[in-house]
């Protein structure tokens, strides 16, 4: 199925059936692999069995997370930047 906007992609009913019969079927790389790039999310395979690809997928997280920190930051800079102005207009009114 797509993502697009399509008679497929609006009907709960489809969508419904096809994660059903997704979620019951046994993982595998391709479905993994097909599922982020549906989604827009960066796969990183790792073993935890032998520590493979594990420092780049911690890498990977932090990076994530350090980015969004940063986003948040500065929404709650310009929120309060924002505040500030209208107290100002406020106060010369």
């Amino acid at each position: 199925y797509s993502l697009k906007e399509t008679l497929w992609s609006t009907d709960a009913t489809y969508l419904n059936a096809l994660q059903l019969t997704e979620d019951q079927l046994p993982a595998n790389r391709l479905m993994i692999l097909l599922w982020c790039q549906r989604n827009g999310i960066p796969h990183v395979e790792a073993s935890a069995l032998d520590g493979r690809g594990v420092d780049e997928a911690m890498e990977h997280l932090i990076k994530i997370g350090v980015e969004e920190l940063g986003i948040r930051e500065m929404e709650t800079l310009e929120e309060r930047r924002d505040d500030d102005q209208e107290s100002i207009r406020r106060r010369a009114e």
